[in-house]
């Protein structure tokens, strides 16, 4: 769409839309609301590029094959697995004991008899892609730590 589209189906003149583009004019809410409507887009996405502009991001969450917002599952996984052994067997006995108090002591019984055998199997199939997660999470804290220390040092 050009400007002369976007003028007419937004209804507002195209020397404002040009004002807007070199930065001379910034749209109020109503004219937000006209743009967004003819880019058939919201005032968020129009503002911002995305419609969650302020949702917590993780490098985490840019792996393919790791869910939308299972990055703190994923993080946890990490972790645990950076654990001695006997730490690992108490995160577990916790996990498991929160799980019986929500689900039922029978419910996760089954579960551990019949559904995580499966799961362990599907598990170990994925370590690639976990080690692959604990590298880029590793490079992100390496990352944030040189800002943290750069900006230190120019205080």
């Amino acid at each position: 769409m050009n400007q002369s589209e976007l003028s007419r189906a937004a209804d507002l003149p195209r020397t404002v839309l040009a004002g807007y583009e070199k930065g001379r004019y910034k749209p109020g809410a109503r004219e937000l609301r006209k743009l967004s409507d003819a880019l058939k887009t919201t005032p968020t996405e129009l503002i911002y590029g995305t419609a969650q502009p302020f949702a917590a991001s993780s490098p985490l969450d840019q792996i393919p094959g790791v869910p939308p917002g299972s990055s703190s599952l994923v993080a946890l996984t990490i972790l645990v697995t950076m654990l001695d052994h006997d730490e690992q067997a108490a995160i577990m006995l916790l996990a498991r004991r929160l799980a019986e108090r929500r689900r039922g002591q029978k419910n996760i019984a089954k579960f551990v008899a019949t559904g995580l055998p499966h799961m362990e199997a599907a598990f170990a199939a994925q370590a690639p892609a976990i080690e692959q997660v604990a590298d880029i999470a590793a490079a992100s804290v390496k990352k944030g730590l040189r800002k943290a220390t750069a900006s230190a040092k120019r205080r």
